[in-house]
């Protein structure tokens, strides 16, 4: 089994120990035992975690009776940095940036310690290789709702050449099924529903008939389609919508025959067959505005998730999520993965606010971006060690007498 020797036995998450209303139920607990894992599964050092639906539904206990025992880690999807694999796994090793749904069957028995800590587990199966192009938080806002997408298209069969509706086309499964029926399925027409305020997005994404439901009734519409994919509950609805023949599939129950009620399997595979897609930016993540929200304020990120007004996809940076962005400047954009020493002079006034902290503010000129090819662990060594030499065999170019390097680093 390999390993970092830094790993604690205790990690920082957010935890319920009852079930009922997320923001009530939810603390924050400093001192959670870390997992441990078993022969096919991997321990993943957690940058960035999304939030979804179905986290607020677990914890007020729609289906306790199948759930993981009490008390619970929320948090279905990671991007993070494999630091231990255990003995039958192949596919990643130490220093792997990964992204994934650790919970191979959503409903059914889901692990007890979720993405919403420092650390999770993970077996191999449901992982990818994050794509290089992508940072850890744009990873993490990917895996539940882009699995959920293909596999309810694959489930109706769809195929090129069909036409589909989307309810709900802004949401964070949504925005994945149209950009995967048109760009992945080579669909005849893509339909979808969402605010006045969002039918831009819609047209963004690849909608040929963005459809705003505060104006119209969808199912009203003389034009019908070969699947509608609904992600909003309204499948009774939905079933006016299809042509003679045609399938609708929910996410959202209940579910009024015909209509298919579909639940993912996790599946890195998926992960893997559409990586091209996600490389070429023909499919992408879509984040709210809002997001990034802190860790310390997850239980609003979840308050703000349940008003239904998000874009996208809310995310949580993991505790040590330093080298992710999130407020821009000239030469970085949120989201992109930096390095650095984060004090200009070592000793001469340096920042009150360090490294060893949630967030830490650092001026854009002492920063580079991270090396994809590192991991954010490696990342992290290099910045004041390697100025320090870099700068002092320049000085020794300069003025060949004596450099004295007071500072060790």
């Amino acid at each position: 089994m390999a390993s970092i020797s830094s790993i604690p036995s205790h990690i920082k998450a957010w935890v319920y120990s009852e079930y009922g209303v997320i923001e009530k139920i939810l603390k924050y607990d400093p001192n959670v035992a870390i997992p441990a894992i078993k022969d096919d599964q991997v321990l993943i050092k957690v940058v960035a975690a999304a939030l979804n639906p179905v986290d607020y539904k677990r914890a007020f206990g729609y289906f306790k009776n199948i759930d993981s025992a009490l008390p619970i880690v929320p948090g279905y999807d990671v991007a993070g940095v494999v630091v231990r694999v255990g003995n039958e796994v192949r596919k990643f090793k130490v220093g792997d940036e990964v992204y994934g749904d650790i919970n191979e069957h959503a409903v059914n028995n889901p692990k007890s310690i979720g993405t919403l800590a420092e650390y999770t587990v993970a077996e191999e199966k449901v992982l990818a290789h994050k794509p290089s192009n992508l940072s850890f938080i744009e990873a993490a806002a990917i895996p539940l709702a882009i699995i959920t997408a293909y596999q309810g298209l694959e489930k109706v069969g769809f195929s090129a050449g069909k036409s589909i509706l989307v309810l709900g086309g802004a949401g964070g499964v949504g925005t994945f099924v149209i950009q995967i029926a048109k760009h992945v399925f080579d669909a005849s027409k893509v339909a979808a529903t969402a605010s006045t305020a969002k039918l831009d997005l819609l047209r963004n994404l690849g909608a040929d008939l963005p459809i705003d439901y505060t104006k119209e009734n969808f199912e009203e519409l003389s034009e019908k389609f070969d699947v509608v994919y609904d992600t909003v509950g309204e499948s009774e609805k939905a079933l006016k919508a299809i042509k003679e023949g045609g399938k609708v599939v929910t996410i959202a129950p209940p579910a009024t025959p015909p209509a298919n009620l579909f639940v993912l399997t996790s599946d890195g595979a998926v992960l893997e067959k559409l990586q091209p897609h996600l490389e070429s930016g023909k499919v992408k993540a879509v984040l709210d505005p809002m997001s990034p929200f802190p860790f310390s304020h997850t239980v609003e990120a979840f308050t703000y998730l349940k008003t239904n007004r998000a874009i996208g996809k809310v995310i949580v940076p993991g505790l040590d999520a330093a080298g992710v962005v999130v407020s821009e400047v000239r030469k970085f954009k949120v989201g992109d993965e930096v390095h650095g020493d984060i004090v200009d002079i070592a000793v001469n006034n340096p920042n009150t606010i360090g490294s060893l902290a949630e967030y830490s503010p650092a001026e854009e000129k002492l920063l580079a971006h991270k090396p994809s090819n590192l991991s954010f662990a490696e990342a992290a060594r290099l910045p004041a060690a390697i100025l320090t030499a870099y700068q002092a065999l320049e000085r020794v170019d300069l003025q060949p007498l004596l450099v004295l390097l007071y500072w060790n680093c």
